[in-house]
């Protein structure tokens, strides 16, 4: 009888300590790092054990020009890293990092000429930040222009089209016009008899100034 107590003893004992083991306070996130871009605003979700009742937790940011957090919700300011510590008020030794980093506002632009000859080829550069997708180029109207995967663009007939870049969620439109190719065209008689003079004419297409012989 008295083993069966000292055994039941000890299974009480080693249960409470098991229980006291589980129940120390700990603050944890889904996250270790982070990556916002500029202007951009997340949620955090902090889960908190081993406290009874409800915890309230501190912020601490080591770089607030960055960025800032208020009730979990974090806002990116600027270019740069910054690390959130968070705390428990009561138990101010529990603690939890994360590390973000703020990269540029992601955008798009086209840089290059507006225009391009029929048959002609140009070469269109996009200029890419906050953007890890690959760029993807396109055109409104292939039977006026075309583009490969590379930014050059191909004329195809006169009008006027929009060439579009696209990375992710974010594009850039760049508006272009294909033009007739320049040329000086001679008009006149193409044959002439020995001692005979004949006139000819040239006008210019898409060219100014003046023609010399």
């Amino acid at each position: 009888m008295m083993k069966k107590f000292l055994f039941s003893l000890f299974i009480l004992v080693m249960c409470i300590l098991i229980a006291g083991c589980g129940s120390k306070p700990q603050i944890t996130l889904s996250e270790e790092e982070l990556v916002l871009a500029v202007g951009e605003m997340y949620f955090i979700n902090p889960v908190v054990t081993g406290v009874k009742g409800s915890a309230l937790i501190n912020y601490d940011v080591d770089n607030e020009e960055v960025l800032s957090i208020e009730d979990n919700c974090i806002e990116a300011y600027k270019e740069g890293n910054a690390t959130i510590v968070l705390s428990l008020q009561d138990y101010p030794d529990v603690k939890c990092e994360l590390k973000v980093t703020v990269t540029a506002e992601p955008n798009i632009t086209i840089e290059g000429k507006d225009f391009v000859y029929v048959g002609g080829e140009t070469q269109l550069k996009a200029n890419v930040s906050g953007i890890s997708e690959n760029i993807v180029w396109s055109s409104s109207d292939e039977t006026v222009a075309t583009v490969d995967g590379n930014g050059k663009v191909t004329g195809k007939k006169l009008g006027k089209v929009t060439i579009i870049a696209e990375g992710g969620d974010y594009y850039a439109e760049f508006a272009m016009t294909v033009k007739r190719m320049p040329e000086i065209v001679i008009n006149g008689d193409s044959e002439v008899i020995v001692g005979g003079t004949i006139k000819l004419q040239a006008s210019l297409r898409q060219l100014q100034g003046t023609v010399e012989w």
